[in-house]
């Protein structure tokens, strides 16, 4: 419920400041529990890396 309110929050400030209506995201938000300590520091690597992927910084801790 946090997020749903989050976003929706986040939506209508965004269709304000930017004069535009609509979503913003392609679905509703979903998660899933992780269920290994493998799996999460693997999202946590993928994470970190995807600056340094997009060519924005040349290293994660580079990036704010």
């Amino acid at each position: 419920m946090l997020m749903k309110n989050l976003g929706q929050r986040y939506m209508q400030y965004i269709n304000r400041t930017y004069r535009r209506s609509g979503t913003l995201w392609e679905g509703r938000f979903r998660s899933c529990l992780a269920q290994s300590e493998d799996y999460v520091l693997a999202c946590y690597r993928y994470i970190e890396l995807n600056p340094v992927r997009a060519d924005i910084v040349n290293h994660p801790r580079e990036y704010p």
